[in-house]
């Protein structure tokens, strides 16, 4: 029979046969969908995340039942001081200015190091025009070159001699480095409030290290009150906070402290408060400057379980000083250690110590530039002009100097009389000379003349003659080496 011509009631049967077959394939269809968006959507992701949780867990647990050290070496130096005939010695007959040869002699050690720091006393300045030397600093941009290739991770700017140019001279100091190296991190001195007092945080080795930069205070004292943020100086409670949040952040906190006397061997009361102050709050390692000379180094320890590695001061790093205890200067040199046992981790400071240098310069070849005591030379030392200016120069000598520096016993302090008077948010204008000035007044009987407590004089025509040889006039002033500059 053609179906075509089928029976209407078969027809319909058929048609309500095929529609139910259909239906059927749409539900089956439709059944295995939501299975498997169900599966792609919640069950799998449910699954895979529960699967990688317990991964974690198993990891979490392998790693707190494990014990690792990691560990990261650091080397600091101390005043980087571009004096006129360091800085003349950088200009070529082309009229480049470069500085790189003043460090050829370190840079080994300084890139040997998993982390270095340098304490760049001076400002800087893009205007070679506005270069200056003596007595107050302004030293070329071609500075910040020369650190950054021989090998510094770390710029210690906090100094007395931070501001000799005011607000404008710190402003362009910043500028120089952000222009040149903005990820290089500037302790010390700031261009807004918000950044004041707060710890500059680097990674090095998976240990975090938190780094501060603190002044006694300045030669110039040139900041107003408003400006006083730029520049980081001692202040009680400021510190307190910094190195609180920096702890917070970090496994190790060290500090780079520009304090001490002009020319002491040995820290001074001042410092030896501080030091205990600061390893009261938990700082682990503290580095001093400004001195101009080394001072010794230990460990200090209290009741509360802290210990700190302090260095009182590491001298001079590259500076001309025509005074022969100031030749001698040293660099830092530690590991730190970061100890995780059971999940917990602990900080330990090893494998200090303090490596003598010499400060070699030669008015007449232009050499200039430190040396590792151990790379020195007796050839070296009777060409360095310290000679021609009567003194003997010696490598054993160097090395004697250094060692009875070292040998002398530094008692701490339980004291904080000094620093619970610098809390008020201005800095201590006596903190470089809380015992006495190397310079005490005194009068020559020979000759009449009453030195100041700078250790300067005038003569009778009003021009002044201060300790380090340089003549001041009515026009402008000779340095030391007999060169005239006039104001």
């Amino acid at each position: 029979m053609d179906r075509n011509h089928l029976p209407l009631n078969i027809t319909e049967k058929l048609r309500a046969r095929t529609s139910f077959i259909g239906s059927v394939i749409v539900l089956i269809v439709l059944s295995l969908t939501l299975c498997f968006a169900d599966y792609s959507l919640i069950e799998k992701p449910a699954r895979d995340a529960a699967n990688q949780a317990a991964r974690a867990e198993r990891q979490a647990q392998k790693e707190a039942s494990e014990n690792y050290v990691k560990s990261a070496h650091v080397v600091a130096a101390g005043n980087n001081v571009f004096d006129t005939n360091i800085y003349q010695a950088g200009i070529s007959d082309t009229g480049v200015w470069n500085y790189d040869f003043l460090y050829d002699h370190v840079r080994e050690k300084i890139q040997s190091a998993d982390l270095a720091i340098v304490s760049q006393s001076t400002p800087l300045t893009q205007d070679h025009n506005a270069v200056v030397g003596y007595p107050t600093y302004r030293s070329p941009a071609e500075a910040a070159d020369a650190l950054i290739n021989a090998g510094f991770d770390i710029i210690a700017s906090a100094s007395c001699h931070a501001d000799d140019y005011g607000a404008a001279g710190i402003t362009e100091t910043l500028n120089v480095w952000n222009s040149k190296y903005p990820n290089i991190p500037i302790l010390g001195i700031h261009s807004s409030a918000e950044s004041a007092n707060t710890a500059q945080i680097v990674t090095v080795n998976d240990i975090r290290i938190a780094l501060l930069n603190y002044t006694y205070g300045t030669s110039t004292s040139s900041l107003s009150s408003e400006e006083a943020f730029m520049l980081d100086t001692f202040d009680k409670d400021k510190i307190a906070q910094a190195v609180s949040s920096a702890k917070s952040q970090s496994d190790c906190v060290i500090f780079i402290a520009h304090w001490g006397e002009t020319d002491e061997t040995a820290p001074s009361e001042y410092q030896k408060q501080w030091a205990t102050y600061l390893m009261n709050l938990g700082v682990n390692v503290i580095i001093g400057t400004h001195p101009m000379t080394v001072q010794p180094y230990g460990t200090m320890t209290d009741d509360l379980g802290n210990e700190t590695t302090v260095f009182y001061s590491l001298g001079h790093f590259a500076a001309i000083e025509e005074v022969s205890s100031r030749l001698v200067g040293g660099i830092a040199d530690f590991t730190i250690e970061k100890e995780v046992k059971n999940g917990e981790s602990s900080i330990r400071i090893s494998n200090r110590s303090l490596e003598p240098l010499v400060m070699h310069y030669n008015y007449s070849s232009g050499e200039y530039g430190p040396y590792l005591l151990d790379d020195y030379t007796d050839a070296l030392a009777g060409e360095h002009s310290m000679t021609s200016l009567g003194y003997s120069i010696s490598l054993s000598g160097l090395q004697e100097q250094f060692d009875t520096i070292m040998s002398a016993n530094v008692t701490p302090t339980t004291d904080l009389s000094l620093v619970n008077s610098a809390s008020d948010g201005t800095a201590d204008s006596d903190a470089a000379d809380t015992v006495t000035d190397v310079y005490e007044q005194s009068s020559d009987t020979t000759s009449g003349i009453t030195y100041d407590a700078n250790g300067g004089y005038y003569d009778s025509g009003g021009n002044y003659y201060d300790a380090y040889g340089n003549v001041y006039t009515s026009n402008g002033y000779y340095d030391a080496y007999g060169n005239f500059y006039s104001y």
